[in-house]
């Protein structure tokens, strides 16, 4: 049996129309200084950001909350519209056993008929509201004879409550699909924006060690600074930072960049970034967490940090060290 998917959650700690404005600024960064950015990183090309603004774009697009809520919504006033109806039924079904039978055994017949689920159900609980409906459809099927000829039930009230009882279930057939629908599609959009939130993260970082000594232009990718230009309410102005620091563990020297960059990988957010040529590899983070930390570099074994604490509004910096294969 296959093990479900765990629920994807938000990795950008913003509302969606911050994300979307603020990651609209950054591509926009990257757009001017692209050029600068692929003398030092062959995969940071025009097309690259063509097809990264794109990504934007498509996950923007997507539907948003309240789009995605409202056939749910609109179905809700239904079920409610339906179940008040029913429990009305319900409550004549009551009367005609109160007529049609005497002292104890009227409560044993209520009980039947399902009155242990009426509160519930009078308390839009839609799931006691079809049992409810069940249970009496069930007792007027059997005691159909002694209801009408004793209880005063009309001939037609069978019918007339299959009717109703048919119309609650395939409304919240369709509130329950609907349901599911939003979920989905939350879930979607939520994986959309946590896809590209980390492409222009992993670009971000990239870029303020290219314009590392280009303090104008390294702020056009500082995550902190672009939020305040959307208005995003900051009182933590100091970025929260991871910086890691690659060493091999025999020397204790920084594992170079070239021959071949490491890699390293905040494992709870799957966010990576290659190191630079002094072995280090860098972070900015929309908010802090807790996380392991995976180094790997070509002609080493991995090594991770495990349960990293990266406070909010601090730079962390640590060392892994890697042993030589």
């Amino acid at each position: 049996m296959a093990l479900s998917q765990p629920k994807p959650t938000a990795q950008y700690g913003v509302s969606q129309p911050v994300l979307y404005a603020a990651l609209t600024i950054l591509w926009d960064a990257y757009t001017l200084h692209q050029a600068a950015l692929e003398t030092r990183s062959t995969l940071y090309t025009t097309a690259y950001g063509t097809t990264a603004i794109a990504e934007k774009q498509a996950a923007q697009a997507l539907p948003d909350e309240q789009t995605r809520s409202t056939i749910h919504e609109i179905s809700e006033q239904q079920l409610k519209q339906l179940a008040a109806i029913a429990l009305e039924e319900w409550q004549y079904l009551d009367g005609y056993i109160r007529e049609a039978y005497t002292g104890a055994e009227i409560q044993i017949r209520l009980q039947e008929a399902g009155q242990e689920y009426y509160e519930n159900a009078a308390n839009n609980n839609w799931e006691f509201v079809t049992q409810l409906m069940q249970s009496a459809s069930n007792f007027i099927t059997t005691n159909n004879t002694k209801l009408t000829t004793d209880g005063g039930m009309p001939g037609n009230f069978a019918a007339d409550f299959e009717t109703k009882r048919g119309d609650f279930n395939l409304e919240y057939g369709i509130f329950m699909a609907a349901q599911q629908t939003a979920q989905e599609q939350t879930d979607t959009k939520i994986t959309a924006n946590n896809n590209i939130f980390s492409k222009s993260m992993k670009m971000a970082n990239f870029a303020k060690k290219v314009f590392r000594h280009q303090p104008a232009i390294r702020q056009k990718f500082t995550w902190q600074s672009i939020l305040s230009l959307v208005g995003q309410p900051n009182t933590n102005p100091a970025p929260t930072e991871l910086i890691v620091l690659l060493q091999d563990a025999n020397t204790t020297q920084p594992i170079p960049n070239p021959p071949t960059p490491g890699l390293v990988t905040i494992v709870s957010t799957g966010a990576t970034d290659d190191t630079d040529p002094a072995g280090i590899a860098e972070f900015e983070l929309p908010q802090p967490i807790t996380s392991d930390i995976l180094a790997q570099a070509t002609g080493y074994l991995n090594n991770t940090a495990t349960a990293v604490a990266i406070p909010q509004g601090q730079t962390t910096q640590i060392t892994i060290q890697l042993t030589p294969v």
